[in-house]
């Protein structure tokens, strides 16, 4: 049985403003259909193109890592799109999972709006061997470079 790109069950603009038309239409018209396009090609080869995608992927798994990777990840796909729905997402979660995000969220705030510098052991090398310049006359004190000639 061929792998065939399943209808997206919403309009490609559905999921605005958290994924654009655009994306949308992207990530479903040529990504996920090169999974099915090639996996179906794989499968041809393989002489499973009979058989059902979960049949292919379990066939597959440890055998044929190319088959097996465009096979899950067209049935990765398949799920993908029915997770996500226009104006969607539950309120709720699990109470284990909610307090262990809750928990995360306590120990790992959200980044400022501005990333702090860092500086390693390596860029603290770096910097303490650039060479000076005079500021007076512009003129590198010591190492680097000299200047081009023309």
């Amino acid at each position: 049985m061929a792998f065939e790109l399943p209808e997206l069950p919403y309009a490609y603009d559905a999921l605005n403003p958290f994924m654009s038309a655009e994306t949308l239409e992207f990530h479903h018209d040529k990504h996920h259909n090169a999974y099915v396009t090639v996996g179906n090609g794989l499968a041809a080869d393989a002489g499973m193109s009979d058989k059902s995608l979960e049949e292919v992927v379990l066939a597959s798994f440890g055998n044929n890592a190319p088959l097996f990777n465009n096979a899950s990840q067209h049935l990765n796909h398949m799920h993908f799109w029915k997770w996500m729905k226009p104006n969607g997402g539950g309120k709720s979660m699990s109470g284990a999972l909610e307090a262990k995000i809750n928990e995360i969220k306590t120990k790992y705030p959200e980044p400022s709006d501005k990333p702090k510098r860092v500086q390693t052991p390596r860029t603290r090398q770096q910097s303490s061997q650039r060479p000076r310049q005079s500021k007076s006359s512009g003129k590198r004190k010591s190492g680097g470079r000299p200047p081009r000639r023309r």
